[in-house]
């Protein structure tokens, strides 16, 4: 059956030689007719393609130009993150002490409430002790006698 195969093959490849030789000889005798014009043709082509390269080149430099854009935008992402990241840190590290600071400014504060108020319970002790003996009595009559004498120095300067 290969055997077969093999020779069928072997044929059709004969046939197509046969057939490429008929073609290059109406071809040749053709080519002799538009030689010129085939010249001509392909000086154009040769140009066009010649244009087409300059442009490819153009193009990858511009690729080139964007892949470079791109990584340096990559890079500036990451900077960006890392950036962020870092002002986060930042802000936690504030914000706790200003959180440590807040707490201890309020505990001062209540401190010194309490005092105040123990302060203003004395001092009204005080005064109801004062008030309540003979000390404040003499301490008005005292009072009263500058209070006169002063009176009486003005009078005097003036009359």
């Amino acid at each position: 059956m290969s055997a077969v195969l093999n020779y069928e093959n072997e044929i059709k490849t004969k046939r197509m030689e046969i057939e490429i030789e008929r073609m290059t000889k109406k071809v040749a005798s053709q080519d002799n007719e538009n030689n010129e014009e085939n010249e001509i043709k392909i000086q154009e082509m040769e140009e066009k393609i010649d244009k087409m390269v300059m442009e490819q080149a153009k193009l990858n430099e511009k690729i080139k130009t964007l892949e470079d854009a791109k990584t340096d935008l990559g890079k500036l992402v990451e900077q960006v993150k890392n950036l962020e990241e870092k002002i986060v840190g930042i802000d936690d590290k504030e914000n706790k002490r200003f959180d440590a600071f807040y707490e201890e400014s309020q505990t001062n504060f209540n401190n010194l409430q309490k005092t105040n108020s123990e302060y203003s319970k004395r001092i009204d002790i005080i005064e109801d002790k004062i008030i309540s003996s003979d000390y404040y009595y003499k301490l008005r009559l005292r009072l009263y006698k500058k209070i006169d004498e002063y009176n009486k120095y003005m009078l005097g300067k003036f009359f």
